[in-house]
Order: structure tokens, then C-alpha cells, then sequence
């Protein structure tokens, strides 16, 4: 508990992060998760639903791709992505992962 105190703004407040959901929210939800993930592919549905019946709902999106070179390369182009379009980052991300097949570079 004291880590999370500690950390408390890299954790929901980093500019680094994508934010889905109302940005000003009174809840967060931090989630971690891989672009190749297929826990995380089914659980982007469960986010939709959530962040569309609660407006006071914000999602913090923490990109932590471990299971493959290809996620590591998905992440630096959706990276990329959110300091281009941080307004859109929310679409991309969405698409990305939940799209079908692997999330590679390309």
C-alpha cells in the first residue's frame, strides 16, 4: 500500500498514459496490459461497457508489453501515436487492440 502511495501520480496521473473514459472522472481503473494479450483483447469489450454506463469512469491505459518483440515494437508506435493524437489515442487504442491477429510494428 505504501508503494502505491509513494507512486501515486506516475501511476494515474503519468503524461505517458493514455486515458479512456472521462479524463476528469471521480474512478479510476489502472490497466495494465499488452497489445498481443488475449486476456487484454477480451477485456477492452468489458471497458467499453463500463466507461459507457458510468460517465464519471476514467481508465488509465499502462502499456507493459512483455510477451514478445512484437508487442515491444506495437508499443513504441502506439506511444508514438498518443504524443501525436492524444485525442484520438482512445480510437487507436481500441482498434489496435482490438483488432484481430497479432499487433506487430506495422
Amino acid at each position: 500500500l505504501g508503494v502505491i502511495k509513494n507512486s501515486k501520480d506516475e501511476i494515474f496521473n503519468s503524461t505517458f498514459d493514455g486515458v479512456v473514459g472521462n479524463p476528469k472522472g471521480k474512478v479510476t481503473i489502472v490497466e495494465f496490459y499488452d497489445y498481443n494479450c488475449g486476456f487484454c483483447k477480451r477485456a477492452i469489450e468489458d471497458m467499453q461497457a463500463l466507461t459507457k454506463s458510468d460517465p464519471d469512469l476514467r481508465f488509465v491505459l499502462k502499456e507493459f508489453p512483455i510477451l514478445s518483440p512484437d508487442s515491444q515494437k506495437a508499443s513504441v508506435v502506439s506511444m508514438a501515436f498518443h504524443l501525436m493524437h492524444p485525442e484520438k489515442y482512445g480510437e487507436f487504442h481500441t482498434a489496435l487492440l482490438g483488432g484481430q491477429g497479432r499487433a506487430t510494428e506495422s
